[in-house]
């Protein structure tokens, strides 16, 4: 990737990183999960922000009801991320 690339991914970056972490909160709120169960560290992983772009789970919970403000950004971001 060169640098041009990742520096016109990082708006979309920032954004999904923003969402994914409210959206953890969310899912601890939504379904009384103490956040603490919610391994921070998975946040933001690819397979998570993959697995709510195309399946709308996250930490294994649905988000398919979470507000779009939270899905969308990270959708946005993994459509635009050059594939490996």
């Amino acid at each position: 990737m060169t640098d041009s690339v990742i520096f016109a991914l990082m708006p979309d970056f920032i954004r999904a990183r923003i969402a994914a972490y409210t959206l953890r909160d969310w899912v601890a709120e939504h379904y009384a999960v103490p956040a603490l169960q919610l391994d921070r560290a998975m946040t933001l992983t690819l397979v998570q922000l993959d697995h709510v772009a195309s399946r709308k789970t996250y930490y294994g919970y649905d988000v398919s009801r979470a507000p779009s403000s939270l899905l969308e950004p990270i959708s946005g971001y993994m459509e635009a991320r050059p594939k490996q």
